[in-house]
Formats: structure tokens, C-alpha cells, sequence
């Protein structure tokens, strides 16, 4: 019996960890500079200030973000498959969570959603955001 029992075991491959990579706050500094574009400024400064991965940066929705009290419920990430974006609910392990976000995070958002809020107002009914997304 217990050879039967060891025929259906499947031993899981070997995974290779590597260590992380962390940057000083000059690196840090020197990277945020290089960014010239201010969009990719806002999800670099997101992601390096909040540890969120880069999917769920992108599904980040307003409506998800409370700036004054500085929190945002993690629940959807923006996927790419198939050369298009798609929004998927749920996200690590397909659970929701909240996370509380730095200054410069709120400050980050904030603008962000200044910026679209002026886009929505020059462009009227061409303005397109139809999952409500900062970024």
C-alpha cells in the first residue's frame, strides 16, 4: 500500500530564491529623478512606498482610497494578456486587503487624481476611465 501511495506523489521542483535587491534612498533618489514621465513617476513612487506589486498598483480604483485617512483596499489587479488590459478581481492569494499609504503616497495620488480630474474637464465626453483607475 504505501508504494501505491508513493507512485502518486509528486515532488515539487526545486525553486531557486534569490535575495532581494534594495536600493540606498541616492539610488532611490536617482531613479526617481530619471523618470520623466510624471504617470510613471506616480506608479514607481506608489509601488516603492507601499511594497504593492505593480499589477495591483495599476487596478488601484478611486473609489478604493480614502486619502484623508491615508488607506487603500488592495482588490483588483490590471493584467496584461493577449495584448489587452484586463481587470481582474482579487489579488494576492485572491484576497483583499488594506494598506495604510506614506505621505508622499497620498501626495502622489492626490495629484494624480487632480490631473484626471482637469483631462475630465477639457475633454468632456471623449474622457475615457471606465474602471475608475488612477493610473
Amino acid at each position: 500500500m504505501y508504494d501505491e501511495y508513493e507512485a502518486n506523489v509528486r515532488i515539487p521542483a526545486k525553486v531557486e530564491v534569490k535575495e532581494a535587491i534594495c536600493y540606498s534612498k541616492e539610488e532611490l533618489r536617482q531613479i526617481i529623478n530619471a523618470i520623466e514621465c510624471q504617470k510613471y513617476k506616480g506608479v514607481f513612487l506608489v509601488i516603492m512606498l507601499t511594497g504593492i506589486p505593480l499589477s495591483e498598483c495599476l487596478g488601484l480604483a478611486h473609489d478604493k482610497v480614502d486619502l484623508d485617512a491615508g488607506t487603500a483596499t488592495i482588490s483588483q489587479s490590471l493584467i496584461y494578456k493577449d495584448g489587452k488590459a484586463i481587470l481582474v478581481e482579487g489579488c494576492r492569494n485572491d484576497n483583499t486587503y488594506k494598506i495604510h499609504l506614506a505621505k508622499e503616497a497620498v501626495k502622489t495620488l492626490l495629484a494624480e487624481k487632480e490631473t484626471q480630474d482637469m483631462m475630465r474637464f477639457i475633454r468632456c465626453k471623449k474622457w475615457s476611465n471606465p474602471y475608475n483607475l488612477f493610473f
